[in-house]
């Protein structure tokens, strides 16, 4: 009995010992991986580094064009549309959520996205037809009032 547990121990032993040579291996090629990654990411900064301030994207190169934006229209009416209907209907104070929430209520079309509503409300608070009265602090929102 003596002699088939030390074979079984120096089966286990075998087995083992031969599960670890595999993983040092794997573990040698990935570090060899990483290394080479390294180098090729050292190269390729140091030549963008030397060519950067000639690139097309200097700061001399770089134009800005305002773009006058079309707003899709969702239903029979446009995005913008429908904030100023639900605009028109409001008398107190509101935050851009209550707004949001009235113009997706109104029965007329598709949700209008965040995206798109923050947009359009940007672009009322810069007309002036809307108010700020208390401007966003984190995660506070901030109030507005229609301008008469």
């Amino acid at each position: 009995m003596e002699k088939s547990i030390t074979e079984l121990k120096a089966i286990i032993k075998a087995k083992f010992e031969a599960k670890i040579k595999k993983i040092q291996n794997e573990m040698e090629d990935a570090l060899l991986f990483l290394s080479r990654l390294e180098e090729t990411l050292g190269e390729e900064t140091s030549i963008e580094s030397k060519h950067l301030d000639k690139t097309i994207f200097s700061k001399e190169s770089i134009r800005h064009v305002k773009v006058k934006r079309k707003w899709r229209k969702i239903g029979d009416k446009t995005a913008k549309e429908r904030v100023m209907a639900a605009l028109q209907e409001t008398n107190a104070e509101f935050s851009t959520g209550q707004l949001k929430e009235k113009v997706n209520n109104d029965g007329s079309g598709k949700e209008i996205k965040r995206g798109t509503f923050a947009g359009i409300f940007a672009d009322l608070i810069k007309e002036e037809k809307i108010i700020v009265v208390q401007e966003r602090k984190g995660s506070q929102a901030g109030l507005y009032i229609k301008a008469n």
